[in-house]
């Protein structure tokens, strides 16, 4: 096995990745995007050099209020992320960062630009909610913010995370808008693995996996950060359904395994002040 890059977007994914920032999407691919690559690339020493740079950019940058708060609002769950993932130490514990990103969504929105990427990053809130286990999160209010974004400025990974809410509420609805928008807006970006994700979930609520499709699933993962999902995300509902059995555990130890050692091949990245970042 050998670790592969898959990082690969161009112009149209990322309008698509970044639709809800509109004329700012060139903004989210140099600054964001890093982000998420640093993330993939298991840095997160360097995800806060870029995330607070990223800051000082809009402060030094912005044209007007109602952009400044919106990419202030672009992001907000990055230090809750950040801590999620890696389990930083901190004085702050990862329940104060994500009661500080709902902090930050409490604003009022300046103008048409913030209003939009609000709304999704409530939606994002609520997806998050589920791996902190605070309050229930309420179907008819995710659908009121998701009509709130116009369908052009829907980026691509609002999708993972209405599939993500649908699936923990059962509501198949957002399951399958999900799997449907997934199927025709690639962008380059990891788009195997959110397919993925969602199709496991759409088979589960829809009653048709069997354990082929959960090894398989087992198979397909390519990151250790992704391959938590089957324990944590699916394995309980497949346990009810019995199809967590000593093949399907064995399957998954030996998977997991083989992704930690390309962990250790993963190469390093080196942030620039541009926003942009080198291979070491």
């Amino acid at each position: 096995m050998a670790y592969q890059d898959s990082f690969s977007i161009d112009s149209v994914a990322t309008e698509r990745m970044f639709a809800h920032l509109r004329q700012h999407a060139a903004w989210g691919a140099e600054w964001e995007m890093p982000l998420w690559r640093l993330m993939h690339f298991s840095q997160p020493e360097e995800m806060k050099l870029q995330l607070h740079g990223a800051r000082i950019a809009i402060r030094e940058t912005a044209a007007d209020e109602d952009e400044a708060l919106g990419l202030m609002l672009e992001l907000s769950d990055w230090d809750y992320v950040i801590h999620r993932h890696f389990h930083i130490p901190d004085v702050k514990s990862a329940q104060h960062r994500f009661e500080e990103m709902e902090q930050r969504l409490q604003c009022a929105p300046l103008g048409d630009f913030s209003a939009v990427v609000l709304n999704y990053k409530k939606i994002v809130l609520r997806s998050y909610a589920y791996y902190r286990l605070t309050h229930a999160i309420k179907v008819d209010e995710v659908a009121v913010l998701l009509s709130c974004i116009p369908p052009p400025l829907r980026p691509s990974l609002l999708w993972y995370h209405i599939g993500t809410i649908g699936y923990v509420t059962e509501h198949l609805p957002f399951v399958e808008l999900a799997y449907q928008e997934q199927l025709v807006n690639a962008t380059g970006w990891l788009d195997d693995r959110y397919w993925l994700r969602t199709n496991m979930m759409y088979l589960i609520l829809t009653g048709r996996v069997q354990k082929r499709d959960v090894l398989e699933t087992i198979r397909r993962y390519e990151h250790f950060q992704h391959i938590g999902d089957m324990k944590f995300l699916f394995f309980p509902k497949l346990e009810k359904l019995g199809l967590v059995d000593d093949e399907v555990l064995a399957a998954y130890e030996v998977r997991w395994q083989e992704l930690q050692m390309l962990r250790r091949e993963l190469p390093r990245l080196t942030v620039r002040t541009s926003g942009m970042f080198d291979k070491n």
